[in-house]
């Protein structure tokens, strides 16, 4: 009992010393109290609580509030306040604070450009100046890893104006500076455009200056790997062997693709674009070493008089399925009375099952392309395919404090795997490339090229026999080695315009869509437990009777589809329907772009000012989680798709929740998405030719209840034929057997 007591006592006496000295500590200099707020905030996990983002917004004003100019990491402490404001919706203080930290790191600056791939240093150097080298070195890394983040929040989140490009060129002139001519940064400098653009004369300015900076790197020779040579350019040949930048997450062409209504205009850009990475950066046009590729096909081939004959026998189970097929019609006579001299046949027997691969960032049952592609994933015949899944800049389920629930795994069923790459590290594009290539993979699919860096670059290299894009991200990124991108012929034009927007072999399923998707994520069960706790969600913020003499109008779609030239058809609606609101769904750190957007009153805009339609749009917070969404769609009384890129989870939401959308498909898949299921459907009323019966349509549905409630009678009648259509499975597979049959043909020539 006494030597309780004593070490009672003693802990005691230990942990008010330990205290002491701490707070000794922190009022020793106001620095170690910002360190010590700084590590606090960092420690808070905010997500979307908006409790937790102000507590950290709170500490680390308190420890920049101090008389902190002297401490070496104060940039680190405001870049984070920054990222903070940014989560609250503050862009105009998150703004402010980013652009501190940038000039607190152009501040501490010394000397020019260092890089370790320079040829000016001699071996003579001495320690001194070694360390002096390195400083430096580190100084313009953090102006590198600083402006990039002020301009991806002026791209991301604010409005693409012709003034903000100049900002932004103006921190891209002094990245590239310190950077020491990082090529891949340059491209990233050239080809980076805001994610929302304001209006047309901002879009005209913003394209042309597009198009001139990628002549003028095209045509710049230090670009180019094949025509340099060591001893004119050391420091740059170093780079053309390295991977491309990783200083911070981007997206290669991504914001393109939302703002360009031409399909055809933005594969020249796209091309272009893949150009100058694949003359700069050499690594990425890797390819696999020659193997054995695993194939279920036994392949014998007998040579005739004057045809070639083919027959290729596919095993699966007990039952053998054979097809005769004339290949090819030879018409040389002289090689003709060789092959009649003697008959020869040639077999090659391999492995029974193919290996096809699936590699994403997005395997998530809550994120859109996971609800897209799992359907496929899962009822691929797996007598005939092994299935690997790779994951792009995820951990392992185990390991990331989740258990995994919202990841899509293959559980290891039929010998299926998956292969973790957590982190989405550039720098270790080489080493993932040989991983890949050594699992002998039959196939590789990329359920979308654009959406991630990692993957885009990925897609330069031959990594598999067989490589295929898909609707993911329903453009071409022209990488050069993707053999086939798989659309439908719902997404597509009748005509052979589509041929012009893809550098790949166009690939469409007659019939049939290429995605496969689960009645579950798109119906769900109003009875359930987690439904029922979304009961008095009330996202209008309006009563029973308010409700009822409104019209509500919803854009459920990310504010970066919003095009400018949407703001003339929300003007129309508004001005049409006295009793209608337009409700945005509304990311927190999107805003007060939206605000700006359409509430300012100035030279600009006058359209929306708060005298007129401004105070009928609604924003509408993002929603938590899938059930809010859901009902978010069902309380609506039309939902308006966006162009040129349109809904397409979306839409089967919001027809699976009996709310109609109106949609105004373009030339190519990005808007014809909506357009491809309303004809799968048998169903046009809802279809739009132009902005001005886009209007029509939208109000008459809503003030027409007559009309609206008989056109969704026929369609709920209707609604299964958009989920788990057996078709598209038998499409996928016989797609991807000829497609590994004439490899196999091809490689065997």
């Amino acid at each position: 009992m006494i030597f309780l007591r004593v070490l009672l006592l003693v802990s005691f006496t230990l942990v008010q010393c330990i205290l002491k000295t701490h707070e000794d500590w922190l009022q020793e200099s106001p620095c170690n109290q910002l360190w010590w707020n700084f590590d606090l905030a960092s420690k808070i996990k905010t997500g979307n609580n908006s409790t937790n983002i102000q507590r950290q917004i709170k500490l680390l004003s308190d420890g920049l509030a101090l008389k902190v100019n002297s401490c070496w990491f104060k940039f680190k402490v405001t870049h984070a306040l920054a990222q903070a404001l940014l989560q609250s919706g503050n862009f105009h203080d998150a703004t402010k604070y980013q652009k501190s930290s940038y000039k607190e790191a152009l501040m501490d600056r010394s000397g020019g450009c260092s890089s370790s791939n320079s040829s000016s240093s001699s071996s003579s150097s001495s320690s001194s100046s070694s360390s002096s080298s390195s400083s430096s070195s580190i100084a313009n890394t953090r102006i590198v890893v600083l402006g990039l983040a002020l301009i991806n929040l002026y791209h991301e989140a604010g409005t693409g104006t012709i003034d903000v490009v100049h900002e932004v060129d103006k921190v891209w002139d002094v990245v590239n500076q310190v950077s020491c001519g990082d090529r891949s940064l340059r491209i990233r400098a050239a080809t980076h455009v805001p994610w929302m653009i304001a209006s047309e004369e901002d879009a005209l300015y913003i394209y042309k200056d597009l198009s001139q900076k990628i002549v003028m790197l095209l045509s710049d020779a230090n670009m180019d790997c094949r025509t340099l040579t060591h001893n004119d350019f050391l420091h740059v040949v170093d780079q053309c062997h390295t991977a491309p930048q990783n200083y911070s997450h981007w997206y290669p062409t991504y914001a393109i693709h939302y703002h360009n209504f031409d399909a055809e205009h933005n594969l020249h850009f796209t091309k272009a674009i893949a150009s100058l990475y694949y003359i700069s950066t050499r690594s990425l046009s890797w390819i696999a070493p020659v193997s054995v590729y695993q194939s279920n096909i036994t392949i014998h081939t007998i040579h005739t008089n004057d045809t070639i004959h083919t027959i290729h026998t596919i095993h699966t189970n007990n039952t053998i399925h054979t097809n005769n097929m004339i290949l090819y019609k030879e018409s040389d006579k002289k090689h003709t009375q060789h092959t009649t001299t003697k008959q020869t046949t040639i077999q090659h027997t391999i492995k029974l099952r193919n290996k096809v691969g699936f590699v994403s960032a997005f395997f998530n049952y809550g994120h859109s392309l996971g609800q897209h592609i799992r359907g496929v994933i899962d009822t691929l015949d797996r007598n005939k395919y092994q299935v690997i899944l790779i994951h792009l800049g995820v951990r392992r389920p185990e390991h990331d404090g989740s258990n995994g629930a919202d990841i899509l795994v293959t559980n290891d069923v039929n010998d299926d795997t998956d292969i973790f790459f957590q982190h989405a590290n550039l720098n270790q594009l080489s080493d993932q490339r040989l991983l890949l290539s050594k699992m002998n993979l039959n196939v590789l699919i990329y359920p979308e090229i654009g959406m991630d860096a990692h993957a885009y670059f990925l897609a330069f290299s031959r990594l598999a026999p067989v490589q295929i894009a898909t609707w993911g991200f329903p453009q071409s990124m022209a990488t050069g080695a993707i053999d086939y991108f798989v659309s439908s012929d719902s997404l597509e034009p009748d005509d052979t315009a589509s041929f012009d927007h893809y550098e790949e072999q166009l690939v469409q399923f007659r019939k049939a869509t290429p995605w496969y998707f689960y009645k579950e994520d798109a119906f769900r069960k109003m009875n359930s437990s987690a439904e029922q706790l979304h009961t008095s969600y009330n996202p209008f913020q309006m009563d029973a009777e308010t409700r009822a003499k409104t019209n509500i109008y919803l854009i459920p779609q990310d504010p970066i589809k919003l095009h400018y030239t949407m703001n003339a058809m929300i003007e129309s609606v508004l001005r049409l329907d006295p009793n209608g609101i337009v409700a945005i769904l509304c990311p927190i750190d999107r805003r007060e772009y939206l605000i700006n957007r359409f509430q300012r009153n100035d030279a600009n805009t006058t359209l929306f000012s708060s005298n007129t339609f401004g105070n009928r749009i609604l924003l509408v917070p993002r929603t938590n989680g899938r059930y809010q969404f859901r009902r978010l769609l069902s309380m609506a009384d039309v939902v308006l798709d966006s162009w040129p890129w349109g809904g397409w989870t979306t839409t089967l939401q919001a027809l699976a929740a009996n709310t109609p959308v109106v949609t105004l498909p373009g030339r190519d898949a990005r808007s014809r998405f909506t357009f491809g299921s309303y004809k799968i459907l048998g169903i046009d009323h809802f279809i739009a030719a132009n902005i001005d019966e886009y209007v029509q349509i939208a109000i008459r549905t809503v003030l027409d209840q007559t009309w609206r409630n008989k056109i969704m009678k026929n369609i709920q009648s209707t609604v299964n034929k958009l989920f788990e259509d057996p078709n598209t499975i038998v499409c996928w597979e016989k797609f991807l057997d000829r497609a590994i049959l004439s490899s196999f043909i091809n490689n065997s020539d």
